[in-house]
């Protein structure tokens, strides 16, 4: 009896299990010319026992699909899974975007129009071969020797070389790997050229060649964005190409670049306004491959217009397009809310031939009832007055007051006053050096800025 139950119970388990012709007959479907099935198993699968079939999948391909070659399939991994007594699957996995192309019969190209391909593609657009590229500056060559080339399709090839590139050690020495990659060529027809569609660094297996090299012996390397760099220039010109805006016009004056930044504030949403702020920005804030801006960029323009756009006070609730003052100091240019009660600034700074912003604090009143109060008060239609046309009564009174040469003064920065002693004078402003601080932060001030001590 026990000897009987057992075999009965192998029986059962026998017939449990899929045979081939039953994942053959599940896995046939019109376009199909072969399965084969690999391997049958049982495993232990999310708390039970299932049976998994493992089989090739050979599909004919219609020659339209494939550059009009005839003769080609497409070979798909699939794996079918089944509950233990069941007759069909519960789940059928492998896609033809994963699968495998054969009977392409084309002629590779040459290994020397590989390495021209490569070395091009290499220099044109280093950032597709590395994930990561905070150190990485370019490539410099593209090697074939034995490509290993496969047809992934008729109009995608892959293969093998080796690559120079260089890396930077420090900010006067770079330094030459040799790395291997991994190149996949795509072209839109049989007779168009090849372009680069994907690249692949293999860094791990990377190793230094020769010795370091100093920039002077390098000077295509020197002050080269890295690979990161680049990308993040890439994707900046991106969000200001969907963005709709456009670059910022040369500004003659420090003012000039105020007032259309105000401007802005006032016509731009925050979304459009976040990119181009990041156009008006100085270069010291951007990286080295131009466009994106660096930490201390972003930083800025994201205080900003947080400042600007969000919370109870509106910027352009509390300021008119036209300011109702505005003052200018050297590089500082104050422009004040609409009842000249606190004021907003930009520090300016001039590269090759218009100004930038280098610093911006955007100030208001923060609470519902001052922006209510603020959004109900109607803006004057006269031109924004400046400090060296039209003074304020305060600033007048203080412009009056002389401070000597060698006077201890305090001086705004910020909004915070800092002591300072007077070196120079001339009418109107005052040269003077903040005590404890390095000569490289003497300027000139107004009269808007200093006080006596």
């Amino acid at each position: 009896m026990k000897l009987l139950l057992l075999l009965l119970l192998t029986s059962t388990t026998l017939l449990a299990q899929p045979t081939s012709q039953q994942v053959i007959k599940r896995l046939t479907f019109p376009g199909v010319a072969k399965v084969e099935v690999v391997k049958i198993e049982k495993i232990w699968d999310k708390s039970k026992y299932v049976y998994v079939a493992h089989a090739t999948v050979t599909k004919a391909v219609p020659p339209a699909e494939v550059a009009g070659l005839k003769g080609v399939t497409l070979l798909i991994a699939t794996s079918a899974y089944y509950d233990i007594g069941a007759a069909q699957p519960y789940q059928v996995l492998g896609s033809e975007s994963n699968g495998e192309y054969r009977g392409i019969h084309l002629p590779f190209p040459s290994n020397e129009d590989l390495q021209k391909w490569g070395t091009q593609f290499g220099k044109e657009s280093p950032e597709q071969f590395f994930l990561q590229g905070n150190s990485i500056l370019g490539i410099e060559q593209i090697n074939v020797i034995k490509p290993n080339c496969t047809w992934l399709h008729p109009l995608k090839l892959q293969y093998e070389a080796n690559s120079i590139y260089v890396e930077r050690l420090t900010t006067e020495t770079v330094q030459k790997l040799l790395g291997r990659c991994e190149i996949e060529l795509h072209r839109k027809s049989l007779t168009d050229p090849w372009f680069l569609g994907k690249a692949q660094m293999m860094t791990n297996e990377s190793r230094y060649i020769g010795n370091p090299i100093h920039v002077s012996d390098a000077p295509q390397w020197h002050n080269a964005p890295s690979l990161t760099e680049r990308k993040a220039a890439a994707e900046s010109k991106k969000k200001i190409a969907d963005a709709g805006v456009t670059g910022p016009p040369v500004f003659a004056t420090a003012k000039e670049l105020a007032l259309h930044l105000i401007q802005k504030l006032h016509t731009l949403d925050k979304e459009k306004m976040t990119v181009y702020l990041g156009l008006l920005v100085t270069n010291k804030l951007k990286n080295p491959g131009g466009g994106a801006l660096d930490g201390n960029g972003t930083q800025m323009v994201e205080r900003a217009i947080e400042k600007a756009y969000t919370g109870w006070g509106k910027f352009k609730d509390q300021y008119c397009i036209v300011p109702a003052k505005i003052v200018e100091e050297g590089t500082r240019i104050a422009f004040y809310n609409k009842e000249a009660s606190r004021y907003s600034y930009i520090y300016t700074v001039k590269e090759n031939g218009s100004y930038f912003i280098d610093d911006i604090d955007m100030q208001k009143e923060s609470s519902k009832e001052e922006n209510d109060r603020f959004a109900a008060m109607a803006c004057a239609t006269t031109t924004a007055t400046s400090n060296t046309n039209s003074a304020t009564t305060t600033l007048a009174a203080n412009a009056a007051v002389n401070y000597a040469v060698g006077e201890k003064v305090l001086v705004e920065e910020r909004k915070k006053w800092y002591p300072a002693t007077v070196l120079q004078t001339r009418p109107g402003e005052w040269f003077i050096h903040y005590d404890g601080y390095a000569s490289s932060y003497d300027l000139w001030v107004g009269p808007a800025r200093i006080k006596k001590l």
